[in-house]
């Protein structure tokens, strides 16, 4: 029985993993298709950057939702180039063309029937944080200058 029941953890285990490590497609202002396991060694590598970027989804329903406007201020106000991060709009109604950003149909897998999700992601498509509060300035600078512990 106790060797069935670790099999059975080491199966959900795994599972977990891999749907972590799935990661998500998303598109530049050109229509580029980008995968978020991939991006960053490749954004380093495009730009000459010192590092590769972290990856920051901000999931709505509506560009008219207070708190996206509002995690919106704190994103414009926190040097994506000095912190080296990609911004991604997740829009469940449209797509922001605009920037980065998700399909709709990716944007509903990411609010899983919430309205607001904020979900950062580290250099390998891994998520090092996620809320359906707004994350203040300094908690995202914070979460941003962490080191990814998959090296």
């Amino acid at each position: 029985m106790r060797s069935i029941i670790c099999f059975i953890l080491l199966i959900l285990i795994g599972c977990s993993c891999i749907n972590s490590q799935a990661g998500f497609i998303f598109y530049d202002a050109h229509s580029e298709r980008y995968h978020s396991s991939t991006a960053g060694i490749n954004a380093k590598n495009e730009f000459g950057l010192e590092r590769e970027p972290k990856i920051v989804v901000v999931a709505t329903s509506s560009k008219d939702n207070p708190k996206y406007k509002e995690q919106m201020k704190i994103i414009y106000n926190v040097s994506a180039e000095e912190m080296q991060y990609l911004y991604i709009i997740a829009n469940s109604q449209e797509e922001d063309r605009s920037g980065y950003y998700t399909s709709m149909s990716t944007s509903k897998k990411f609010l899983d029937g919430d309205i607001f999700k904020v979900l950062i992601y580290d250099e390998r498509g891994g998520i090092i944080a996620q809320s359906k509060e707004i994350f203040s300035e300094s908690s995202l600078e914070h979460h941003l200058s962490k080191s990814s512990s998959r090296r």
